[in-house]
């Protein structure tokens, strides 16, 4: 890491990398044998400073934050899908010693459907009549724009959407009905407290790309599961609203 003429923190990266894209099942589905995907799932490495520099770029910038976005280009649209945050290192700031920095992240992009809460996707048969699987996922990869972020208080930006917090390595996104198209994954410096973004977006070094999916027949699929203390209306409930 090193400094401009005016103070800003630049910090070069040649390690970003974007170790795996998977396909995710439906695994409530598993005893039905039939092939239904709940969504993609891609693993980021993020890029590990030296505890020093951390903590100075925290004290005299506020960049306490990692910030990931997602986006997906279509033939006819650009869309960005949101982004999550992860702290910079795994204990509140006391800009002298840092414990601990994240090493990777994992991101599921997942169908409507999949959307709802973790314990009726993992039980019932899809929402909304989903009954799609991903039957093609490439990951390709790419010359990088830029490897270099350029941290500048003075220069921090509003994200425009939401930004969801995680304290863990996972976290999910809505993709909506259906997942065809190109994905790119960005990264920042982010000022988890005043919700501002820092230095430009860099973008991993990746394309990854949804190039087909199908239709899986599920006429025998009961539409949740009768044990489950939760009725129809809720769980329709949780599909429309809980996103």
């Amino acid at each position: 890491m090193s400094k401009d003429s005016v103070g800003n923190f630049i910090v070069k990266q040649n390690d970003m990398s974007l170790s795996s894209a998977q396909v995710i099942p439906w695994l409530g589905l598993k005893n039905h044998q039939v092939p239904v995907s709940r969504g993609l799932k891609l693993t980021v490495s993020l890029p590990q400073l030296k505890d020093s520099d951390l903590a100075e770029m925290a004290q005299s910038k506020g960049a306490d934050h990692w910030l990931i976005r997602v986006r997906r280009n279509r033939s006819s649209s650009k869309e960005d899908l949101g982004a999550v945050s992860i702290p910079l290192f795994h204990r509140p700031v006391n800009f002298k010693k840092p414990l601990g920095k994240p090493r990777q992240v994992e991101i599921d992009i997942v169908y409507m459907a999949a959307y709802a809460r973790a314990r009726f996707t993992a039980k019932v048969c899809p929402l909304g009549g989903h009954n799609l699987q991903i039957a093609k996922l490439q990951k390709e990869s790419m010359t990088p724009l830029t490897q270099t972020f350029s941290v500048s208080k003075l220069s921090q930006v509003s994200y425009h959407k939401k930004v969801e917090p995680i304290s863990f390595t996972s976290h999910k996104l809505n993709g909506g009905y259906q997942l065809l198209g190109d994905y790119f994954v960005d990264l920042a410096f982010y000022d988890g407290a005043k919700k501002k973004v820092l230095s430009n977006f860099v973008t991993y070094p990746y394309k990854i790309s949804v190039e087909q999916e199908k239709a899986s027949k599920l006429s025998d699929c009961i539409p949740m599961d009768s044990a489950d203390p939760e009725s129809s209306s809720d769980l329709i409930k949780e599909f429309k609203f809980g996103r």
